[in-house]
């Protein structure tokens, strides 16, 4: 996507150094949102249904709790869905997301639920430029 900054450096095709900032682009940006749609057919229900998924959702730190820029973005994309489901004509069955232990609180307070019986790993995003070994631990997250 145009709005969000990924790098990553590679040697001998091994990743060594991978850094994503989605506020770097401009300092104008308040608070940016990278998440899709997509359609899963669901076993369980067996039927066809859509998905929202959520990437990130970023606010600049000094503006975090003051104005809900946050909330702005999450309501604005969780219209975008509900209009994408009419169009598809498949219930939209869920949104989803990874999240850190600090964002929860306010995941919680726009409605979101951890995921009964998951367990998420996230891999380590920095390597160790000379052995390409990781060069932090995984972190466990909330799905």
């Amino acid at each position: 996507m145009a709005c969000l900054r990924a790098a990553a450096l590679c040697t001998r095709w091994q990743l060594v150094q991978f850094e994503f900032d989605p506020l770097v682009t401009t300092e104008s940006a308040a608070s940016v949102i990278c998440a899709d749609y997509f359609l899963h057919d669901s076993a369980t229900l067996g039927r066809r249904v859509g998905i929202g998924a959520i990437g990130y959702l970023a606010t600049r730190p000094a503006l975090r709790g003051k104005g809900g820029h946050g909330s702005h973005l999450l309501s604005a994309f969780e219209t975008i869905l509900h209009k994408r489901a009419v169009e598809t004509g498949e219930p939209l069955h869920a949104v989803v997301l990874e999240s850190e232990d600090r964002a929860a609180r306010f995941w919680s307070k726009m409605g979101f639920r951890t995921a009964p019986g998951s367990r998420y790993i996230q891999p380590p995003l920095s390597y160790n430029p000379q052995t390409g070994e990781p060069a932090s631990r995984a972190a466990s997250e909330t799905l």
